[in-house]
This record gives structure tokens, sequence and C-alpha cells, in this order.
């Protein structure tokens, strides 16, 4: 810096209020020195400011009003991947030869993420409030029929939720699928979920399940044969059997049916043992409600974590 320059040409800029401050040859000496008028008049106003700051303090002040900062790990994702699910309870119902429950839970527990995602899928037309039912419910059919391995098959049906060709087919013509790939995560369980809504559509949310295990034709009779004895003579059910989707629902909702109440039916073993079902079904449903006791489970104690550390 030249020595010998102003203070105006040694700095790109000086506010004009501190070119003007007196030198401190001009200040007050001794004690006194820091006692000019500005700087008492500034003293008494932070006195003033602080003693009112006390006061209401004293008066108002709560924790409460305190906002937690935002963690930071809200902010950006954190480059750590997820810790896997931990499996807590043991589930209340409990199948026969269905392996480790709880480790086909904590598989298909680490796809829920993606899974939510294609409830979402506008082709499906789930109701935003429908879609946490729906991704509970094809967690637990991966787990059921593929024990979450998408390459399973069994020669006759394919993927994670064990489809048909047909089926599929079927599906990815009405969905507008011009070519899938039956062993495609994403599309396997699209195409399993679409199963499941066209059964809901026929036989509600519960029965569909069911219905997924044994076929349409299967299920058809197995709620006529309970139905039939209820019905009065005439009954356009009894007599001429079922004519379409919105019918049976009406019948199906009426008199309660549901896979528990079909499962107490006094003749339904007879009915299964017909269809060449009867020794596997009532376990499939066990094996369902088992996996779905421990989703639920492990969704509580997630909950209540996140509850005590808020």
């Amino acid at each position: 810096m030249d020595a010998g320059a102003t203070l105006e040409k040694q700095y790109a800029y000086i506010p004009p209020e501190y070119r003007s401050r007196p030198s401190p040859s001009a200040l007050p000496k001794g004690r006194n020195r820091f006692l000019t008028k500005e700087n008492m008049l500034s003293g008494l106003l932070g006195v003033a400011l602080a003693g009112g700051v006390l006061v209401a303090r004293n008066a108002n002040f709560s924790t409460s009003q305190i906002s937690s900062p935002t963690p930071i790990t809200e902010i950006a994702p954190s480059n750590t991947s997820e810790p896997e699910p931990e499996i807590l309870n043991e589930p209340t119902h409990k199948a026969e030869n269905f392996g480790d429950v709880n480790q086909r839970t904590k598989d298909v527990l680490k796809e829920e993420k993606w899974i939510r995602n294609i409830t979402d899928d506008p082709r499906l037309k789930i109701p935003k409030e429908n879609r946490d039912f729906w991704a509970k419910r094809m967690m637990a059919l991966i787990a059921i029929e593929s024990n979450s391995e998408i390459h399973a098959s069994s020669g006759i049906a394919f993927g994670f939720a064990q489809l048909k060709k047909e089926t599929q087919d079927e599906i990815a013509k009405e969905y507008k699928i011009p070519k899938y790939d039956r062993f495609n995560s994403w599309e396997s369980t699209l195409m399993g979920l679409a199963h499941q809504l066209k059964l809901a559509d026929r036989y509600g949310n519960d029965l569909s399940l069911w219905a997924h295990h044994l076929g349409s034709g299967n299920m058809d009779q197995i709620i006529l044969a309970y139905l039939k004895p209820l019905l009065p003579d005439g009954d356009s059910l009894k007599e001429k059997g079922i004519s379409n989707n919105l019918q049976l629902r009406r019948y199906i909702e009426h008199y309660g049916i549901t896979t528990e109440t079909l499962l107490k039916y006094p003749k339904i073993d007879e009915i299964l043992e017909s269809i060449d079902a009867h020794d596997k079904t009532d376990q499939y449903y066990l094996r369902y409600k088992a996996v779905t006791d421990i989703i639920d489970s492990t969704r509580r104690e997630a909950s209540l974590t996140q509850e005590t550390k808020a």
C-alpha cells in the first residue's frame, strides 16, 4: 500500500460517516476517554433492551415455543444404505411347512419402497387411501408365492406373483404392455397387482387373495356351494348361477362371506377336496396372515422408534 496515498485512494470505499470520525487525539483523556455523549446513549439503550428481554422471558417464555432444528438427514438424503428392517415379533398365525416366516418377511420388506411406487401407477386407478392395503397385500403375496425370488417358476406359473402365461397375456393386453418380461421385478409385480384388483372387483378385497390361489372357477364353486342353502327358491343366483361381477359381490357383501367364514363352513372340507385344494388352501391363508402379522408388528415398532426419537 502507498504510504503517501489518501484513505480514499487506499480503500475501494469508505462510508462518509467513518471518514469524519474524530481522531484519537480529539477524544477525552484518561478514565473518561470513552464517556462520549454518543457512547453513553448507546450504552443506556442496550441496558434498556436487555431489561425488556428479561422481563418478557420471565413472563411468557416457554420451551415449547422453540422449534426444533430440521435434521440434516431431512434436508439431504444420506449416502449410507438403508438398514434392514428389524423383525421383532412372532406371528399370531402360524402355517405348516412355510419355512422361516421372519426371513421371508424381512426379504420382501426390502422391496417395500418400489412396491409402493407401483400402487401409484395411474393405470391401476387405486385410490390413494387404499394404496397401503394393496402394497401390503402384494408384499405378502410375493413372500408366499415366490419367496421374493423373481425367477421362481412352477413350470406353469412364473415370477413374483406366480401368474400363468395366459393370465399375463390377458393383463398385458388390457394394460397395453406390448412386450413384457415375466421375470422383470417391476412388470411381474404390476401384473400381480393388476390381477388382484381384477379378482377384487369380482370377490371383494378379502376373497381376492384366496381366489388368486384357487383360481376363479374354483372360487365360484365354493361361494355357490355356501350360498345355495341360504337362498330362497326362485333366487336368480340359485337358479341361473353367477351372471356378472357386481351381482356376485353384492351376495358376498350381503351374506358377509369372508375367507374365515368359508373355512369354518361345515362342508368346506368336502368342497375343497372335490377341487383338489383341501391339503393346502387353509395353510395358504395362514401363511398370508403370518406374513402380514410380522409386517404390521414391524411397522408398529418403526413408528414407536420414530416417536421416541422425536
